[in-house]
């Protein structure tokens, strides 16, 4: 685990500190890290009902984490592509996670008439132990794809049509995995 955080804090300074000198407002590399401390993890009322869940009468523990991200802003002509990543590293005293999540983005436009957004978000991280009051580690994917277009069909009117998608699936509970779809159109005057 040392080696793990030595090597991404290293690493992420080392890229940091190259990029530094020639990046402007459209790249931007951070590292963070947090700690937390909760007195009651499971959400249970005492130390019994904790020994009856989960084999032992500990109710608290100590979330860490550490990371690394970038946000990129990538211009071309009247276009832009945006991309938002990070990586984390999530200690617990007994149920460790790496997790992330990325976000692209197209926000094209065409001449001056017509302008949208076309994106995918992907996120995994760690679902709360409270839904479960177990020590199970229950993995939680959410990956999103959607798109809009905005068409001025009048001096004040714009039509806005829209799709969304979205798939979220548990590792340990598939009953609660759910896809959806969202459609929309409006006008807007």
């Amino acid at each position: 685990m040392n080696k793990w955080v030595g090597l991404v804090f290293g690493g992420a300074t080392l890229v940091s500190s190259v990029f530094a000198n020639a990046a402007d407002e459209n790249f931007d590399v951070y590292v963070f890290t947090d700690a937390t401390y909760d007195d009651n993890v499971f959400r249970v009322t005492d130390s019994a009902e904790a020994l009856a869940q989960n084999g032992t009468s500990t109710r608290d523990d100590v979330r860490t984490t550490f990371g690394v991200g970038a946000d990129i802003l990538i211009p071309v002509s009247r276009q832009r592509f945006t991309v938002d990543a990070e990586l984390r590293r999530t200690k617990f005293n007994e149920r460790d996670n790496n997790n992330g999540r990325f976000t692209g983005e197209w926000l094209w436009a065409y001449a001056s008439r017509a302008r949208g957004t076309l994106g995918y978000d992907y996120e995994r991280r760690i679902a709360n132990f409270f839904e479960l009051q177990t020590r199970t580690r229950d993995t939680l994917t959410n990956q999103r794809f959607y798109g809009d277009a905005r068409v001025p069909i009048h001096p004040r009117w714009t039509a806005v049509v829209g799709a969304d998608t979205n798939n979220i699936t548990f590792s340990e509970r598939p009953f609660l995995d759910n896809d959806s779809v969202t459609v929309l159109a409006e006008l807007l005057f």
